[in-house]
């Protein structure tokens, strides 16, 4: 059976700016409790609901369909993610690997497109005439459209893009370490192979990017979120950073001193409709391989 989300339409958010964070003390523990403090009151202040702003147009187009490997959250969780928090209803059609590969790959991928633009590979949003490949893309598609890339600045705009690349540069690599024979092939044909290969990353590329994201954070003092007063699609895709490091690496990021890291997923994972996905069916355990 397909996963599928019915989310109602959500009302409109507030504005506002955050509260500036409180003074961070010299022990970890202080200051993990800190820098959630700080988010919660920042959050509090700025009038947020967890709501996005929908337009009727959208609201009357019907659930988006998301194209993706069945049987784990891979890639899709960002779309997945998205499309929750806009409170937009949202499907994955295609159960089966061949249909996917047949979407792609079969020798009539163009006719199965329906006219609609051409896709490299999975992820795919998927709605009426229209689909779009790249996550990074979709992710920016969806924030514009449904008034998650509320920027105060053009400067803005380009520094969250760039923290997107950032992630899913992130992600490339954390799963290049469980697949360093064969990138498209199992890892349980290549465990052996990759276990240095995986050490390596827990022990220094992960920290290196956990540390970047914290000083992103850092860097948007008295805000909630990782660029800007708002809450943006940017945010989404740190979000799943936070849940795939947690999930993944989770005892070497102990030793991480990354407390505002880890304050903004525990802050993003209560929003009401975030929270409601993450308890439900619809949300798929991790695969405990590959960040995905």
């Amino acid at each position: 059976t397909p996963i599928t989300s019915t989310w109602e339409i959500g009302r409109g958010r507030g504005r506002g700016r955050g509260q500036q964070r409180r003074q961070q003390s010299s022990t970890s523990t202080t200051s993990a409790t800190s820098a959630t403090s700080a988010i919660a009151q920042a959050a509090a202040k700025s009038g947020d609901q967890g709501s996005g702003t929908l337009d009727e147009a959208a609201a009357s187009e019907g659930a988006w369909e998301i194209i993706y490997w069945p049987g784990f959250p891979g890639r899709a969780e960002f779309v997945r993610l998205m499309l929750e928090e806009l409170g937009e209803a949202w499907t994955c059609p295609m159960t089966q690997r061949g249909q996917v590969s047949s979407y792609f790959f079969g020798k009539g991928a163009s006719r199965a497109w329906g006219g609609r633009e051409p896709v490299f590979a999975p992820p795919v949003l998927r709605r009426g005439s229209f689909q779009l490949c790249q996550t990074g893309a979709i992710l920016q598609y969806l924030g514009r459209k449904y008034n998650y890339a509320t920027f105060e600045t053009v400067e803005q705009e380009a520094q969250a893009d760039s923290l997107m690349h950032c992630v899913l540069d992130y992600f490339a690599e954390g799963r290049a370490a469980f697949h360093p024979i064969e990138p498209l092939g199992s890892y349980a044909k290549q465990r052996d192979a990759a276990a240095p290969y995986i050490a390596r990353f827990a022990a220094e590329r992960m920290p290196r990017f956990v540390r970047h994201f914290e000083a992103v954070l850092e860097c948007n003092d008295g805000s909630p979120y990782a660029i800007g007063p708002h809450m943006t699609y940017v945010d989404i895709a740190l979000f799943q950073a936070w849940r795939a490091t947690e999930a993944q690496w989770g005892a070497a990021l102990v030793a991480v001193d990354a407390p505002r890291f880890r304050a903004f997923g525990k802050h993003i994972s209560a929003r009401p409709r975030i929270a409601a996905y993450l308890v439900s069916p619809r949300c798929q355990p991790f695969s405990g391989d590959s960040m995905m």
